[in-house]
């Protein structure tokens, strides 16, 4: 702990996710987006990166509840009736899509509410009590209750994970600055369908946005096990 100013900031990793203020928020890691049997994989997504981060962040989901830190799921939605996709978010979608080589045109349906596509990956054990924010665009915080639900809850610090790191993690991770949270997050619990834009928004996460950490560091916070 610093003071800048007159006010005191926290410095170290152990003050800024200490449990009581902080909140992991487990973004998009969806079965269209993320599994081999998805609506993203059947049109040429390559998944891969997915499957190796799952294990980490489901490690990291566990001591995040151990140690009574709030754990929120975001997953993005797609009403059947596409009533919350405007034209210009279908201009986005389509720019995105017509990129995978199985794209058939002019768009696919993905994350429907109520499917199996937009259910959390099981591996990440989210569970019937879990706090789940629904959200219709890139950014966790755009058009949702998210900064309520945080604020409310007495939260300062956003851990960011999943995906697409370049995506909608990026877009999270900024709101959340600019709403005045401290922004942390775990190197091996992010990633994105293209390595070459993962790697470019690390370069920037880790140079601006926010601490960029391995998820061990943090789990030894959260079990105790820190050297701080």
């Amino acid at each position: 702990m610093i003071e800048i100013h007159g006010r005191r900031v926290p410095t170290t990793l152990e003050e800024i996710v200490d449990p009581a203020v902080t909140c992991l928020v487990v973004i998009d890691m969806q079965n269209d987006l993320c599994s081999p049997r998805g609506v993203f994989a059947r049109n040429g997504s390559d998944v891969g990166a997915y499957e190796k981060i799952t294990p980490a962040l489901a490690a990291l989901i566990a001591s995040a509840r151990a140690a009574g830190t709030l754990v929120v799921f975001v997953k993005i939605t797609t009403r059947p009736d596409h009533a919350m996709q405007s034209p210009a978010q279908l201009y986005f979608e389509w720019r995105i899509q017509s990129g995978y080589p199985g794209w058939e045109g002019p768009g696919f349906q993905y994350c429907v509410e109520g499917t199996w596509g937009n259910e959390v990956l099981p591996e990440l054990d989210c569970r019937p009590e879990d706090l789940v924010v629904e959200k219709y665009r890139s950014s966790a915080f755009a058009g949702t209750a998210l900064d309520l639900l945080l604020r409310s809850n007495g939260i300062t610090t956003v851990v960011a994970t999943g995906c697409t790191t370049e995506g909608c993690l990026d877009s999270t991770v900024r709101d959340a600055g600019f709403l005045d949270y401290f922004t942390v997050v775990p190197r091996d619990c992010v990633a994105s369908d293209r390595a070459d834009l993962h790697a470019a928004a690390m370069t920037i996460l880790e140079a601006y946005r926010a601490d960029v950490v391995d998820s061990a560091d943090l789990r030894a916070v959260w079990d105790g096990r820190s050297s701080a």
